[in-house]
């Protein structure tokens, strides 16, 4: 999987749509990733839903705006990402962020 997804530039990860601790592997789970947010309000959520077993944790990502490239399809970065978790019992918590 090496240079997959494309570098982004230096303020970008190559971050995991589901985190290891949830079972993502390094295969198409990898997506360009802000750096900020891979290590900042993305945790949360992700450690919660680590300690919550029977949870639904999501990610959701948004790729509208890209640009176009030659051959038609859009870029790898996409613009922002819904970050979900669902626990039988509590309201669904729901983050949207930027990227």
């Amino acid at each position: 999987m090496q240079g997959h997804p494309k570098g982004a530039g230096p303020l970008y990860h190559r971050g995991h749509a589901i985190p290891h601790t949830l079972g993502g592997a390094t295969d198409i789970n990898l997506v360009p990733q802000l750096g900020k947010i891979n290590i900042g309000p993305f945790r949360p959520l992700e450690k919660q839903a680590v300690a919550t077993p029977g949870s639904l944790y999501f990610t959701y990502w948004t790729y509208f705006g890209a640009a176009r490239t030659r051959d038609g399809y859009q870029g790898q970065t996409p613009t922002g990402v819904d970050q979900g978790l669902l626990v039988v019992g509590q309201s669904p918590r729901i983050e949207r962020l930027g990227n």
